[in-house]
């Protein structure tokens, strides 16, 4: 039995048999979703219409790093003559046809990178072709698999004119754009983050079940295999977990990302501290090559964040400053509208990672 919240919400519970639709019912959600198919097509094409023209565009050197980990060769260099990046046509660590077993992808990748997006690129290039465009084209594939799962998420939450209207948004931000095609994790974490939020709105919308907070527990483990940036969205859908479900629920998703994590452990723990080590070998990439190990590099940055701070260059201080008023708004707007709760604590704790990397690395991604 359900019980109902202040809000007029029905509590996170597993929905019993009794409640399960009617057909007729059914017959109208039927007609219903022909329509919202229509609205989600449009906006799928207006997306990949913006998006197609960047297919074509000039690789970085990150990009054609992460092409040749596709190929298990990342470690091998590429020429740097004048800015401009020079790879030799025979041999090449791009080529498909010198593309080493697929099992090299997974131990022989970029360096500091998860690797479930090299992987999943070698796959579809195998099925696909070599090219170029096919790398963009997935890159591509999963910045508009994002949009469904965002219209589908809001759609559950929501309805349709909200589904549509933020859906376009996100088909045509610059930015979104500008990424959507490059040879990069982002658009596959984008994907994946978006499916998470679409499996909680149908633990609100439909009630709570072993099985939907196990597949959302499950799911950091593709983010994490993805970006160590999904450190933030992991632990915003663990604050979504703590506060939102209770007893049983709560526990066994909870056990999801323990399992998840001990997998992840077993799986890629062990590459990741080797790439530590390889950070603080002379042999290694000269730009991850450091005279001391890494963790004697981070631990003093972190101790002595406060202080640094007040020293930072004035445009980093405001890029910050920004970035923790906004995560500000968002708390304060978490507590009046709790039926976004989810989105918030993915804007706070994804901002506030980027502010705590950068902080202790003296990077810049907050402004990214």
């Amino acid at each position: 039995m359900h019980t109902e919240s202040s809000t007029g919400r029905r509590s996170d519970q597993a929905i019993s048999a009794d409640e399960r639709p009617s057909v007729g019912s059914i017959e109208a959600d039927q007609a219903w979703r022909k329509k919202d198919l229509a609205a989600l097509l449009v906006v799928l094409l207006l997306a990949a219409l913006f998006r197609i023209p960047e297919i074509n565009h000039g690789l970085s050197f990150d990009e054609l790093w992460i092409m040749s980990s596709s190929n298990g060769r990342a470690a091998e260099r590429f020429t740097v003559w004048n800015d401009e990046i020079i790879i030799p046509a025979s041999q090449s660590p791009i080529d498909l046809k010198t593309a080493k077993p697929i099992v090299s992808v997974w131990t022989d990748g970029v360096p500091m990178h998860p690797p479930l997006y090299s992987v999943s690129l070698r796959i579809w290039r195998e099925v696909w072709g070599g090219s170029q465009q096919v790398a963009t084209t997935y890159a591509l594939f999963c910045s508009l698999m994002a949009i469904v799962f965002v219209f589908l998420a809001l759609k559950t939450q929501a309805n349709t004119g909200v589904a549509v209207a933020t859906s376009l948004v996100l088909g045509l931000s610059v930015t979104q754009i500008h990424l959507s095609t490059e040879v990069r994790g982002y658009a596959l974490l984008s994907m994946l983050t978006a499916c998470s939020a679409w499996q909680v709105t149908r633990i609100v919308a439909r009630g709570a079940s072993i099985t939907r907070v196990w597949i959302l527990g499950l799911m950091s483990l593709p983010m994490m295999l993805t970006h160590y940036f999904a450190v933030g969205i992991c632990l915003a859908f663990c604050a979504w977990a703590w506060i939102s479900l209770v007893g049983r629920f709560r526990r066994n998703f909870f056990y999801a990302v323990l399992t998840a994590a001990l997998i992840y452990a077993v799986i890629w723990f062990p590459i990741f501290m080797r790439d530590l080590e390889m950070s603080a070998d002379p042999n290694s990439l000269s730009f991850l090559h450091r005279t001391d190990p890494f963790w004697s590099h981070v631990i003093p940055k972190a101790i002595d964040m406060p202080i640094r701070v007040f020293v930072y260059p004035m445009n980093r201080i405001i890029t910050v400053a920004t970035g923790l008023l906004l995560a500000g708004f968002v708390l304060i707007g978490m507590r009046r509208f709790p039926e976004v709760r989810v989105w918030g604590w993915i804007i706070v704790f994804g901002i506030g990672f980027l502010v705590f990397m950068d902080l202790v690395r003296e990077t810049n991604h907050i402004s990214f």
